[in-house]
């Protein structure tokens, strides 16, 4: 008897252990721009070995909207369809106002942005596992995204002509 119970501790113990799990990065995230042609490259790091527990924190094209507005504009909520991506194209708010469009899966594929004085549609495609893999605005910015095999951003690149801006995401 003494013998089951020790082996159902233990048993309580791996699972409560393996539920409580969480996933630290040490994460750099390193800009490379070269927006000046002619000149010399920008590198510049903008986070160094921050601490972000990957399980809590996706680290994806929202995070790096949230933390260096890149790309400047991204959907509300995340990239399915919500009632505040609904709400927000009613509003018709004089200085910003976007419209969202979907697929079958009820994922964003357009986001149109407006605002006093520009605006912008983008266009999203997204890989088996709902990660963004690209986004175009009016076919001139072009952003690729790319994923290691934690699902976690690797790099984000935003192509303009014969410009070029990225992140590179740097996990340890």
């Amino acid at each position: 008897m003494k013998n089951i119970f020790k082996f159902l501790w233990l048993i309580y113990f791996v699972a409560l252990s393996s539920c409580n799990s969480n996933t630290t990065s040490n994460i750099t995230v390193v800009f490379y721009s070269n927006q000046n042609p002619g000149y010399k490259q920008t590198i510049d790091t903008l986070m160094k070995d921050k601490i972000i527990n990957t399980s809590d924190t996706a680290v994806d094209l929202f995070f790096a909207n949230r933390n260096f507005h890149f790309p400047y504009y991204a959907p509300t909520n995340g990239i399915f369809k919500d009632d505040a991506k609904e709400k927000e194209c009613d509003m018709k708010n004089p200085i910003m106002t976007r419209c969202y469009g979907y697929d079958r899966l009820n994922r964003v594929i357009r986001m149109s942005v407006k605002t006093s004085g520009s605006f912008a549609d983008f266009y999203y495609t997204y890989d088996d596992g709902n990660r963004i893999t690209s986004a175009t605005n009016l076919g001139h910015d072009r952003y690729a995204l790319t994923y290691n095999p934690d699902h976690n951003l690797a790099e984000i690149k935003e192509t303009n002509l014969m410009l070029e801006k990225k992140l590179v995401f740097i996990y340890k």
